[in-house]
């Protein structure tokens, strides 16, 4: 890479390990969060006043297959608990408007 062009990990170290990686010089720091207080859409509100914490769960950018929004949600149900499944951009639908999983929350 050379001076000045050596990458930085914006992940946190037992989350995303930097292998070794010899002639490598990158800096790992974690996370980078900006503080955000815009308000959450009154449905996603009323979902998460509704119950217990649920599992948060997306895909950003990730294109995926048009059953994973199904099987991410019985899964969570399966170790009962609620889930709120962000679509991104993985164009995840709702899955069946059961109470216990909001596909279509934005957060």
């Amino acid at each position: 890479m050379g001076p000045g062009r050596d990458p930085w990990l914006a992940a946190a170290p037992v989350l995303g390990p930097l292998p070794a990686t010899p002639g490598l010089q990158a800096t790992q720091n974690g996370a980078w969060l900006l503080p955000d207080q815009t308000p959450l859409v009154p449905e996603l509100d009323a979902f998460l006043a509704a119950g217990e914490p649920p599992a948060d769960v997306g895909f950003g950018s990730m294109p995926v297959d048009p059953q994973t929004g199904r099987m991410v949600v019985e899964a969570v149900r399966a170790a009962r608990h609620r889930v709120a499944l962000f679509q991104g951009w993985a164009d995840l639908g709702r899955v069946d408007g059961a109470a216990d999983a909001d596909p279509d929350a934005e957060p």
